[in-house]
C-alpha cells in the first residue's frame, strides 16, 4: 500500500496466471513490469533498465537448465528491495551473499538440481 498525495494504492497479492521458467517468460515479465513501475514511478526508469540489462547478461552467461537457480536468486533480491527506499537494484554490493547463494555450486541453494525454497 501507498500513497501519491491524497490517494492510496493498494494492490492486491495475485496468483500469477504462469510460472516463470525461462530467460524469455523472464524477460516479458520484466518488461511488463517495468512500464507498470515506470508509469506510477518514473525516476526508477534508469535502476530498472540496469537490473533488466544485468539479469539478460547472467541470462546469458547459464545453461538453461540452471535458469530456475537464477529465477530464484531474482526473486530474493526483488524480495530484498522491494519498494526501493533502502536498497536499489542496482546496489549489487548489498546482494553477494544472495549470489553465492543461489548461485554458487557450494551456495546453500546452488548446489542442488532442486528448486530452491523463497522465504517471503
Amino acid at each position: 500500500m501507498g500513497h501519491i498525495g491524497g490517494t492510496e494504492i493498494s494492490l492486491g497479492k495475485a496468483d500469477p496466471a504462469q510460472k516463470v521458467q525461462t530467460s524469455g517468460d523472464w524477460t516479458v515479465t520484466w518488461h511488463a513490469a517495468t512500464k507498470a513501475v515506470m508509469f506510477a514511478f518514473p525516476h526508477k526508469g534508469e535502476e530498472l533498465r540496469q537490473w533488466g540489462d544485468y539479469m539478460a547478461l547472467e541470462f546469458s552467461a547459464k545453461q538453461p537448465n540452471a535458469y530456475h537457480k537464477l529465477i530464484a536468486f531474482n526473486k530474493a533480491i526483488q524480495a530484498m528491495v522491494r519498494g526501493g527506499q533502502a536498497v536499489l537494484l542496482t546496489d549489487c554490493d548489498q546482494f553477494t551473499y544472495l549470489y553465492s547463494t543461489y548461485l554458487l555450486p557450494d551456495g546453500i541453494q546452488g548446489g542442488s538440481g532442486m528448486q530452491p525454497t523463497i522465504r517471503e
